[in-house]
């Protein structure tokens, strides 16, 4: 239960992150490359987090099997 509320909220942030460097970009007027960047950069963030969740769900699964 607890990695499920930790997805979604990771989702949100990163929903709104993405909206946030997207609305910033175009009212500062960055460059195409920075904004590219930056998406790049939260991206990989991102998908760490989500590697990281799995990765804890699946230890504890396997620390179960294990213990069987």
């Amino acid at each position: 239960m607890k990695n499920w509320f930790a997805r979604v909220i990771l989702g949100v942030i990163t929903l709104i992150l993405f909206l946030g460097i997207f609305l910033l970009s175009d009212s500062q007027h960055w460059p195409a490359r920075v904004t590219i960047g930056l998406t790049i950069i939260l991206f990989v963030i991102v998908n760490v987090g989500f590697t990281w969740l799995f990765w804890q769900s699946r230890k504890q699964y396997l620390n179960e099997e294990e213990d069987k």
